[in-house]
């Protein structure tokens, strides 16, 4: 039992690691925020949120792996949120550094309504679940054709 739930949990790991990268490393807007030395200073500065809840995403899968193994004083929902709320924060530091100043629009509150919908739903979905919301995350922001606006110019240049 011990053995499947720790197969389980470092399945998971690997996915929630891996796929916000995808969401953020990959993209190609963020030279355009060098054009203002006030955006250059929260983009360069934001990144210590982003990479403390990185951090902190492997500290909550050390307590999911403890509580797995028996050897933690805390309940199974303790460490999800452990997992959970680092992925907020980091989704959230995304959209901080990058999208709220290059989108326009609804689209442009797609990392923070999954950052909610992850802290939201862990009771229901569990670590499967936050997973799936993490793999929609990054085809949401990456994969739809969405339109970036240039932040001096206002002109629309293509996401992809």
């Amino acid at each position: 039992m011990v053995l499947t739930g720790a197969w389980h949990t470092l399945r998971s790991a690997l996915w929630s690691s891996c796929l916000p990268c995808g969401g953020y490393n990959f993209a190609r807007e963020e030279h355009q925020l060098q054009y203002c030395l006030a955006r250059a200073f929260s983009w360069g500065y934001g990144h210590l949120t982003i990479y403390m809840s990185g951090a902190a995403v492997g500290g909550g899968f050390a307590v999911l792996v403890d509580v797995t193994a028996g050897h933690a004083e805390v309940g199974a929902m303790v460490a999800l949120y452990a997992i959970a709320i680092p992925v907020a924060v980091y989704l959230l530091g995304l959209w901080f550094v990058r999208d709220r100043l290059l989108l326009r629009g609804p689209l442009s509150l797609v990392l923070p309504a999954f950052a909610v919908l992850i802290l939201v739903s862990v009771p229901w979905l569990g670590l499967s679940g936050m997973t799936v919301l993490i793999v929609l995350a990054v085809v949401a922001r990456n994969h739809l054709d969405i339109p970036v606006l240039h932040p001096e110019t206002e002109h629309q240049v293509s996401s992809k």
